[in-house]
């Protein structure tokens, strides 16, 4: 209802409607097909991989690494994280470079785009990106990685 009047809204709402009035066994399996569209809808094309379909063991941090060694990873990408440390409490980066890899938190600066409100709130979902900008939306996230 809150995005009824945004600029794109009636070029995507048939697939949220879709989605959402669908009885789902799984919220995993909704999550996964809406973003899958969100990857089509942003011109986001890379192989992604579930840890449902590795056997993968340890916990926190040493199953990170176990999933990285499982796909071939070199290097793990942290986010920020919500806390005042961020994903530097959650994550002991020592263990990657005793297993070889590389690890990095995320530097993430949120860009600033069109909504249907003001002032511009940051941290809403992809959906707000999609439905206030439509095909607009890939070049905001090709720019805000510097593509």
């Amino acid at each position: 209802y809150a995005y009824k009047d945004a600029p794109f809204f009636n070029k995507y709402k048939d697939f949220f409607e879709k989605i959402y009035s669908k009885k789902w066994e799984k919220l995993a399996d909704m999550n996964e097909t809406i973003i899958f569209y969100l990857f089509n809808q942003f011109g986001i094309n890379m192989p992604v991989y579930k840890s449902s379909d590795y056997n993968i063991t340890g916990k926190k941090t040493d199953m990170i690494i176990n999933l990285c060694k499982a796909v071939g990873a070199d290097t793990h990408l942290s986010g920020q994280g919500l806390t005042p440390e961020g994903g530097e409490h959650y994550v002991e980066t020592g263990k990657f470079k005793k297993n070889g890899l590389s690890h990095q938190f995320s530097d993430f600066k949120h860009p600033v785009y069109r909504q249907q409100f003001e002032p511009f709130v940051p941290n809403m979902s992809a959906i707000d990106l999609l439905f206030n900008l439509g095909s607009e939306s890939s070049d905001i996230i090709k720019k805000s990685h510097g593509l």
